[in-house]
């Protein structure tokens, strides 16, 4: 298959003298295949679930259903009991 990118030219100049630099070959178009297959980030995480034994299935957005909690809760509150209990209450702020 054949692919056509648009950058500008500072870009690709700069990609370029870095790969030449790296390997010593001018061979734009491996560079790019190996730059894409290591930024899969679907793939990644499938062979990291692998190694460690646990079947990695995506999620689909639309199938995530929000849930209410059973009880009432307040972050104002929590975050208030959480900073309380950070400080010396004989200190004043």
């Amino acid at each position: 298959m054949k692919v056509s990118l648009y950058f500008k030219d500072e870009t690709w100049n700069k990609f370029k003298k870095t790969v030449l630099r790296r390997t010593g070959d001018k061979n734009l178009s491996s560079e790019v295949q190996t730059l894409l297959e290591e930024n899969d980030v679907e793939a990644l995480l499938r062979s990291g679930f692998g190694q460690i034994n646990v079947d990695a299935k995506p999620i689909i957005s639309s199938k995530i259903v929000p849930v209410k909690p059973s009880a009432a809760t307040s972050a104002a509150a929590t975050i208030r009991k959480m900073r309380e209990g950070r400080y010396d209450k004989t200190v004043s702020r």
